[in-house]
Parts: structure tokens; C-alpha cells; sequence
């Protein structure tokens, strides 16, 4: 590999950024109130397969949508493509919220995906880009490359993981094993274990 993966290790031909094993992270929705679901330029990233399933499935989930959510569906469908040409999720009209966000208790951003998924009456939770957030996976040369997407809408998070000491990794785990099996999560806690808790080795 060149330089620019020298931050990175190799599992199971996934080469990942150290940053997901030194970084604490623990989601704060008290003090972020959810905010990934409302900020930024465009939806959450879709696979090909997910993108399906929200058109399958799309009438289950209408009933959990607010009024603004369902407005820019009937506009834009229930996905979209991004500049490059995948699918992702639609933005509201409205600040540019994802259009499966919803507001609850507080103010707190909360996913209609999942509510639906929580109630029994779909069969995905969500899409795993918001599942794995903040990791980033990407395509490069036929290898998944697992990065860390630094926001500081999630400072309260990482400040939160450090105080008690939770790898982001760690906190990703339903995400991890979801998408790749609990083997695979087993090989990070193995990771973990030997380049961040093990003593050095002797020379």
C-alpha cells in the first residue's frame, strides 16, 4: 500500500484508520440533539440494495414521516443520487433535513427508519452509513476502506467516549457485526487489544 494507509491496518482485507481505535466516542444525543440528521449537503449514503428497499417498503414508513418529510418524497422519491451518481437519502425543503428525520422529545432529531423497524413493520433498521457513523466506508482498487469523518457537530460525543474511556470502534459494535459478522468484530477487539492495551514487546 502507498503512504497515505499508513495510518491504517489490514482485517480481512478492510484496511481501517487507526483513528476508529484512539478516538472515544459515545453519541450525546442530549447535547447534539441528533444534529447528523439535519445538517450537512446531502442525505445519508444508500447501497444499490437499500435504495430497493426503501421503494418496497416505502408505504410502511409514510405514517412515521412528518408532513414535510412525506412532501419531498412525493417530489424527489424516497431516494435520490448524489453528485457522483450513488443513491442516497432526500433532503427536506424545510433546512435540509433528511427526510426520514423527525423531531421528538426535546427537539431531538430521531429516524423514522428505525422507528418503523423498531415497531416491527420493516426489515432493515436503517441505512449502515447512519448505522456505522462516524466511520466512512469507501471503494478503493476492490478493498473497503474504513475511515474516521471528523465533525464537530459530534464534539459532545468524542468528549463524552474519552471521559469514559470507549473506543469508537467499540460504540459502533451492532453496526460492525450487522454489517460483516461478529467474527469480524471479534478482529477488532483483537486489534484493539494488541496495538492499544498490550505492553510493548521487547526487542
Amino acid at each position: 500500500m502507498t503512504e497515505e494507509y499508513e495510518t491504517f491496518i489490514e482485517i480481512d482485507n478492510k484496511w481501517l484508520s487507526l483513528d476508529l481505535f484512539r478516538i472515544g466516542f459515545i453519541c450525546d444525543i442530549n447535547r447534539c440533539k441528533g444534529a447528523c440528521c439535519e445538517a450537512g449537503e446531502q442525505g445519508a449514503p444508500l447501497s444499490d440494495t437499500e435504495a430497493q428497499w426503501l421503494e418496497e417498503e416505502l408505504e410502511k414508513i409514510l405514517n412515521f414521516l412528518e408532513p414535510d418529510g412525506q412532501k419531498a418524497i412525493e417530489l424527489q422519491g424516497p431516494w435520490v443520487r448524489d453528485e457522483v451518481g450513488r443513491p442516497c437519502t432526500p433532503l427536506r425543503s424545510d433546512g435540509g433535513a433528511c427526510v426520514y428525520a423527525i423531531r421528538g422529545k426535546e427537539n431531538v432529531w430521531r429516524c423514522a427508519l428505525e422507528k418503523a423497524w423498531e415497531a416491527g413493520l420493516t426489515k432493515s433498521r436503517k441505512p449502515l452509513s447512519c448505522h456505522l457513523y462516524p466511520a466512512r466506508i469507501t471503494q478503493e482498487h476492490r478493498v473497503e476502506v474504513i475511515g474516521y469523518h471528523s465533525w464537530h457537530i459530534c464534539a459532545p460525543a468524542c468528549a463524552l467516549g474519552q471521559a469514559l474511556r470507549i473506543p469508537l470502534f467499540r460504540f459502533l459494535k451492532d453496526g460492525w457485526v450487522r454489517a460483516y459478522g461478529w467474527e469480524f468484530y471479534q478482529k477488532l477487539e483483537t486489534a484493539y487489544t494488541y496495538y492499544f492495551t498490550s505492553p510493548p514487546k521487547r526487542g
